[in-house]
């Protein structure tokens, strides 16, 4: 089973700003919209360079992860969907384990 990659040390204290920001002005504000667009785009050629649909899962994981550290369930809890999704087209129900468990762990419903 892949896991999910650490990323770099520049991407975690962006990450780290990037939560602040939400926090602070929630996900409807331009500031912390473009922010968060900006470190996703950064995510995602982190993700590219892993190819295949694990690193779009692994990227959607991130952006939930962000998302949760910010206080927003709703927003985490459609990344984590779109994760799932892509889990079950590849078949793979390690994975798709691990994030229905995560889903459950934040009180998702469906």
């Amino acid at each position: 089973m892949p896991e999910m990659p650490k990323p770099p040390e520049s991407l975690e204290l962006r990450t780290e700003a990037v939560v602040k920001i939400l926090k602070e002005k929630g996900s409807g504000d331009p500031e912390a919209e473009s922010a968060l667009l900006s470190l996703i785009a950064e995510a995602e050629r982190t993700a590219d360079a892993n190819s295949g649909a694990y690193g779009r899962i692994g990227l959607d994981r991130f952006r939930a992860n962000v998302y949760l550290r910010a206080g927003n369930k709703d927003e985490a809890v459609e990344s984590l969907k779109g994760a799932l999704m892509q889990a079950s087209g590849e078949g793979d129900l390690e994975v798709w384990d691990e994030i229905m468990a995560q889903l459950k762990n934040i009180g998702a419903t469906f």
